[in-house]
């Protein structure tokens, strides 16, 4: 009894180690064309920062006085920088103001 009780155990064991240390293998696609290029228009883009109101990154992109709603702090048509960050990501966690 003890001996099946030995194997069930190692062989479990075994069985709960089969992932550990696996690897992601990411390919390399640093030579695919990203699709922008410096000068580009940027995509169509939204950010929901509470529930049901929505940021749209052409009230900051397009030029004065063409639709523009945030014309008083953003005067003249200025390059935007998002940054992304989350509260898990170590690195992330050092950009948060």
């Amino acid at each position: 009894m003890i001996k099946w009780i030995s194997i069930l155990l190692i062989s479990t064991s075994l069985g709960f180690t089969q992932g550990v240390g696996e690897v992601a293998v990411v390919p390399d696609d640093t030579t695919k064309d990203p699709g922008l290029k410096p000068g580009d228009l940027a995509p169509s883009w939204a950010l929901m920062y509470a529930p049901g109101k929505f940021e749209f990154l052409k009230n900051w992109t397009v030029e004065r006085d063409k639709n523009l709603r945030k014309f008083m702090s953003q005067p003249d048509r200025y390059p935007v920088v998002l940054s992304f960050f989350a509260t898990w990501c170590v690195p992330c966690m050092k950009e948060l103001p």
